[in-house]
């Protein structure tokens, strides 16, 4: 098809294909700094969220660490299961305050810095409630070991 046009037409159209060309390469360009910004604060989310389910699952056996402990404070009660028992509490209780206020960042609403400021201090704040649950844990058990 292209063998049939007269060369003057083909000289014509060069200008606009090399606008086209040039004009997707910079939306390609302009898209590719845009979500490497946006990937990153994505993977950001999923690594904050990680770290939630990760110190989340151990919920259960917050609980059932602290049944153990009050039941034997029923029985030998004393300052230190009662602290075992208070820093189970805790544990629980910052993973619901956590919960309550995190906010998956819509994008709409923050730039891409603001995004990672609030992702960044986010993740600081599950990672000192996930070290809580976990220290609250091995206590109670070092305190039931004991037993």
């Amino acid at each position: 098809m292209v063998e049939n046009m007269p060369v003057t037409h083909l000289k014509n159209c060069f200008p606009t294909a090399l606008l086209l060309v040039v004009s997707a390469v910079l939306l390609v360009l302009m898209v590719g700094c845009q979500t490497r910004g946006e990937k990153e604060n994505r993977l950001l989310a999923e690594e904050v969220m990680a770290i939630h389910d990760e110190a989340m699952a151990k919920m259960t056996l917050i609980h059932e660490l602290k049944l153990q402990l009050e039941e034997l404070a029923q029985t030998n009660g004393n300052e230190e299961i009662e602290q075992g028992i208070i820093a189970l509490q805790q544990a629980h209780q910052g993973m619901m305050t956590w919960m309550r206020a995190y906010r998956q960042p819509i994008k709409e609403e923050l730039d891409k810095v603001q995004t990672r400021q609030y992702l960044l201090a986010e993740k600081e704040k599950i990672v000192r409630v996930q070290v809580a649950i976990e220290a609250a844990i091995d206590r109670a058990q070092q305190l039931l070991s004991r037993q």
